[in-house]
């Protein structure tokens, strides 16, 4: 709670002195920044699930021109500061959420609201969230995952279901 507090005296506080020192678009996670060849705020294998801000990650959010974040809840430590920075102006995209939630991942059974926020394991559904994030910072749509997917596809067919195991990041 004092960390979110900290943060948004910052942010509140620096927002209005940051407006002319903009630079570079901003992800927060590998997975978006990679592709698109932009910084992320997080380094690999840092979980987004838990990560907190610090001071220096909210300096770099008040210079980023452009932030994109997973969305979808992933991280769920940072929302606020992600909604303050909209509100105040800032081109905030959730890249996950380009996706109509009709399309998504589904959570569980149990939440039939809920979507999976870890869409970069659908290759076809990553490829459509990146290139609107390719679009949100200004420059062409340029992924395509196409022969990923039906590499995944031909080679998932040849393992049967139930030696099937799922190892993520």
């Amino acid at each position: 709670m004092r960390g979110f507090l900290l943060f948004g005296i910052i942010l509140l506080t620096a927002l209005p002195l940051a407006g002319g020192a903009i630079g570079s678009p901003l992800a927060t996670v590998a997975m978006i920044a990679e592709p698109l060849g932009i910084r992320s705020l997080m380094g690999s294998g840092t979980d987004p699930h838990l990560y907190k801000l610090t001071r220096s990650d909210a300096a770099r959010l008040l210079k980023a021109s452009r932030l994109l974040h997973n969305g979808l809840g992933l991280e769920g430590r940072m929302l606020d500061a992600f909604e303050r920075l909209g509100k105040a102006g800032r081109p905030v995209m959730a890249v996950a959420e380009a996706i109509p939630a009709t399309d998504r991942i589904a959570a569980a059974p149990d939440y039939p609201d809920a979507h999976d926020p870890h869409i970069w394991m659908d290759p076809v559904l990553w490829e459509r969230a990146l290139n609107a994030a390719a679009r949100f910072i200004g420059r062409e749509a340029a992924v395509d995952f196409s022969d990923l997917d039906a590499y995944a596809r031909r080679t998932l067919a040849t393992i049967p279901e139930s030696a099937r195991i799922l190892v993520t990041a």
